[in-house]
């Protein structure tokens, strides 16, 4: 017997609309109340126009799927040769891409952030951050900032009010530099190892690929909601469309009292006869 998603279901009712209706409940829904005096009028049928929008959004949501799908493929071949950066050029920890703006992350070949075990860091993160975060995700230092860092300390003049203290001050910029120096080779190497996958995967070509199917999806879902709903199957069509948009707005809103979370209750809300 072939499986009845609810996707299927809502198509199916809406096409049917009062047809399929009435067959299951006839007495209820065979005919509507007209205004008084008017007597009854037949129940109608669904907006082929929505229907046909319900068709693109469909198409365009799998062909969505397909490219994301292609995209997880293309990362997973390369898992095993994608390298972690060296522990000499992370930054900081539970790095996040909203916490700064203008910070680099350690990334997936896909440019996704890359949360990486903490257990072998023992010089860098305490036992106690190691205990309660297993993964986390790191800020990189790039070439380019290593590169002023070690310009900086190699202008940098040692000082010191006595020959002791200026052998102290001269030892830690000398100390100071040939980290940095390590540290830019490094990341030399790193860089130009992740930017010969990237360039080698076709990765990039992937990632527009989803970005224009997701383009799509939108505007094949935009088509679908100006289209008017003649059913109550028609509405619960149309708002499973948006929440393909907005999945995570819909799940956080909707308990409050204000026009928004009227608005959320009455996309979602719906109920279609079960058949």
């Amino acid at each position: 017997m072939q499986t009845i998603t609810r996707r299927h279901f809502l198509r199916n009712t809406a096409a049917a609309g009062a047809v399929g209706t009435a067959a299951a409940a006839p007495a209820a829904v065979a005919a509507v109340a007209a205004p008084m005096g008017q007597g009854t009028v037949a129940a109608p049928s669904e907006n082929p126009k929505l229907l046909a929008a319900h068709e693109a959004v469909l198409a365009a949501d799998a062909e969505l799927q397909a490219a994301r799908d292609a995209l997880e493929w293309l990362v997973d071949e390369y898992r095993h040769l994608w390298p972690l950066a060296p522990e000499e050029i992370l930054g900081a920890a539970n790095a996040s891409p909203y916490l700064r703006g203008d910070a680099v992350l350690e990334t997936d070949l896909a440019g996704r952030p890359l949360p990486r075990d903490t257990a072998p860091l023992t010089k860098r993160l305490s036992k106690c951050f190691r205990q309660t975060n297993e993964k986390t995700c790191f800020q990189l230092d790039t070439a380019i900032d290593l590169q002023e860092r070690v310009n900086s300390f190699r202008a940098l003049k040692p000082t010191g009010r006595t020959p002791r203290a200026l052998a102290r001050n001269r030892a830690w910029i000398q100390e100071a530099r040939r980290k940095f120096e390590t540290a830019l080779q490094l990341a030399i190497q790193y860089e130009a190892e992740t930017a010969r996958l990237r360039n080698v995967s076709g990765v990039e070509g992937v990632k527009m690929h989803v970005a224009t199917a997701i383009q799509k999806r939108d505007s094949a879902v935009a088509a679908l909601c100006k289209q008017t709903a003649f059913t109550t199957a028609g509405v619960a069509l149309k708002a499973e469309a948006v929440q393909m948009l907005l999945p995570s707005l819909f799940s956080k809103f909707g308990e409050g009292t204000d026009a928004f979370d009227a608005l959320i209750n009455t996309l979602t809300r719906v109920s279609v006869p079960q058949v």
